[in-house]
């Protein structure tokens, strides 16, 4: 028998054949390195995405929602059912960048907007129809590199619903009147009034200074 295991020894090249439990080890690193290549490289084309293809928010925020074409059924009543707006309308009168966070739920990157560190007093606007949304005075700096609120300007400013993306349910905040995006709203701000924290788009926001400023 020893024989016999020493000539298959030696027609193997003198590697032993793995044990079936070491195989499957073995075939389970490579596909855990796979995994997080693949991982790596997204997070990779992310970050190239988002430093080289998005334009400067900075520029984004020289639109007036006043501007905006009002639909058919509107114009005769010289008011704007902003919830009819068509995505054409708004993809044609907003930027790149606007249009992708507030009208596809998108995220600026984090410390890129004009507000996230803003220090203005005054009333934060939607950048799309122009309702009021927040009062600088519920602002706080959260460290996160968005703008946070601990509260909206009134009860019924924005809406929420449940947001299950990027395997995770958080609460999405958007605009009551036009069904903007505008962020995210977390119950970890016990330093606050609310203990809430609105962290929002710069992007989805136009501020109103006070006369004062």
């Amino acid at each position: 028998m020893g024989k016999i295991e020493n000539q298959r020894h030696a027609a193997d090249g003198g590697v032993g054949l793995l044990p079936g439990k070491s195989r499957e080890e073995a075939s389970m690193k490579v596909r855990l390195w796979i995994l997080a290549l693949g991982i790596l490289l997204g997070l990779t084309a992310i970050m190239i995405r988002d430093r080289f293809f998005y334009p400067d928010v900075n520029a984004m925020h020289d639109l007036h929602p006043k501007d905006l074409p009002m639909n058919e059924a509107t114009e005769k009543s010289g008011e704007t059912d902003w919830r009819a707006v068509s995505d054409a309308e708004w993809r044609e009168r907003l930027s790149p960048e606007v249009y992708r966070v507030t009208r596809q739920k998108g995220t600026e990157r984090a410390r890129s907007g004009p507000y996230w560190d803003s220090k203005a007093k005054g009333v934060y606007h939607c950048i799309c129809c122009d309702a009021s949304l927040f009062d600088s005075e519920t602002k706080f700096a959260s460290g996160t590199g968005w703008p946070s609120f601990w509260a909206p300007v009134t009860n019924t400013a924005v809406e929420t619903e449940q947001d299950r993306s990027l395997f995770m349910t958080r609460t999405e905040v958007h605009c009551r009147r036009c069904g903007a995006h505008l962020g995210h709203v977390f119950n970890d701000a016990p330093q606050t009034p609310t203990g809430l924290r609105y962290c929002i788009n710069s992007v989805s926001l136009r501020l109103e200074e006070s006369p004062s400023q």
